[in-house]
């Protein structure tokens, strides 16, 4: 301001964003905006700048890849970025205050079938968290591409004590590549650890009508004292508030009506 009545000309401006809330958990995270959800950043980690993106498409080739549930996934082009580059897909900052101990589930794409050499063997994705966004400490080891059942499967990680009781608590899934084929993750799940964390397994349905189906299960090992929880619905998406049961733990079939 010049004087009580003029000023100069604008000198231009700036923009910035704020930073995200930490949030609570559970944390429930597909990728069906074709973007980075909001709040998840990516970190270059080889070579620290200028490196390779992750995307969030509708489908893939090499391997042929859909969504495990809704319109996109998480995707790293392993077949075209460079052997050797890294690069995390951060999570929401979260709040972990109260939780003594903290899971982390998601889905994983297994390809056997394409560069299946010696070479490759090391291409997947490290799971790691960090209470600072900087300094991030690998949990367990690598989730390769090669090995397992082809096609999605889920992965189950319990992260170390010091994970609990954060104020600040961030998940990374850092990717490297072989230039092989590619790697993908979706339906991401961070929660609390639950005091009975066996599952049960092989999940099928039979005797299916237009209105009728029953569903069956391996029982959890050790077997849940209060038996199981179940339900359904016409997204295969993860429930959050409505279930049905409880049925007894020696329960492992239930018929369902009304559909």
């Amino acid at each position: 301001k010049c004087d009580a009545v003029t000023t100069s000309g604008w000198a231009g401006y700036s923009s910035f964003t704020t930073l995200c809330n930490a949030v609570t958990l559970p944390v429930l995270q597909g990728y069906n905006s074709l973007s980075i959800p909001s709040c998840w950043t990516q970190q270059y980690v080889i070579p620290a700048t200028s490196g390779s993106n992750i995307s969030y498409p509708t489908s893939s080739a090499s391997p042929t890849t859909s969504p495990q549930e809704g319109t996109g996934f998480a995707y790293w082009n392993s077949f075209s970025i460079p052997s050797g580059n890294e690069t995390r897909l951060v999570s929401i900052p979260m709040n972990t205050v109260g939780v003594p101990s903290v899971d982390v589930q998601f889905q994983w794409f297994h390809d056997n079938t394409l560069a299946t050499a010696a070479g490759y063997a090391d291409e997947g994705v490290f799971l790691e968290y960090s209470t600072n966004g900087t300094t991030w400490t690998t949990v367990g080891s690598e989730v390769t591409r090669l090995g397992g059942v082809n096609g999605w499967n889920l992965k189950t990680f319990t992260l170390p004590a010091a994970a609990g009781g954060q104020t600040l608590l961030y998940v990374g899934f850092r990717f490297r590549s072989r230039s092989g084929a590619n790697c993908s993750i979706d339906a991401v799940d961070i929660h609390a650890t639950p005091a009975c964390s066996a599952q049960p397994t092989v999940l099928t349905a039979s005797s299916i009508t237009t209105t009728t189906a029953t569903i069956s299960w391996t029982a959890a090992s050790p077997v849940p004292a209060s038996g199981y929880e179940y339900y359904y619905s016409t997204s295969p998406t993860t429930p959050t508030t409505t279930f049905f049961g409880p049925v007894a733990n020696t329960v492992t079939s239930v018929a369902l009506t009304g559909l």
